[in-house]
């Protein structure tokens, strides 16, 4: 029976006896394995998705920048904006 384990259909009493064989090998391989009962699909398993990655709104370019130079004061003379002239 061992060589059926391998394959990519089983059937359920295959299944019953070598669980954890065929899980461990689903998982190594990547490989999903079906199982039949009856001549028919019963279940089907597949390795494990990857897990999604959070993603971080606040701090997520944490020690990624670097400021250089003066961040608070006007990038130009305020009497070259034209806002303030009026």
């Amino acid at each position: 029976m061992e060589r059926n384990i391998y394959m990519n259909t089983i059937t359920v009493s295959e299944f019953s006896e070598d669980q954890n064989l065929i899980f461990n090998r689903v998982k190594k391989t990547g490989i999903p394995v079906i199982i039949m009962d009856k001549g028919t699909r019963l279940a089907e398993i597949h390795p494990p998705s990857l897990p999604e990655k959070q993603s971080r709104k606040f701090g997520c370019m944490k020690d990624r920048l670097k400021i250089v130079g003066d961040i608070i004061s006007p990038a130009s003379d305020e009497k070259d904006w034209e806002v303030l002239k009026y």
